[in-house]
């Protein structure tokens, strides 16, 4: 069982660590997009 929730758990960080660096990355070109576009 506690092997289950250990897979789970290190799933859900995994999600959660891309979500954050998907959402840098995309904050980060849009920054730089404005830059060039203005």
């Amino acid at each position: 069982m506690t092997s289950i929730n250990r897979i789970l758990g290190i799933r859900n960080w995994v999600k959660t660590t891309y979500l954050d660096i998907t959402a840098y990355q995309i904050e980060t070109t849009y920054q730089v997009t404005n830059i060039y576009l203005v």
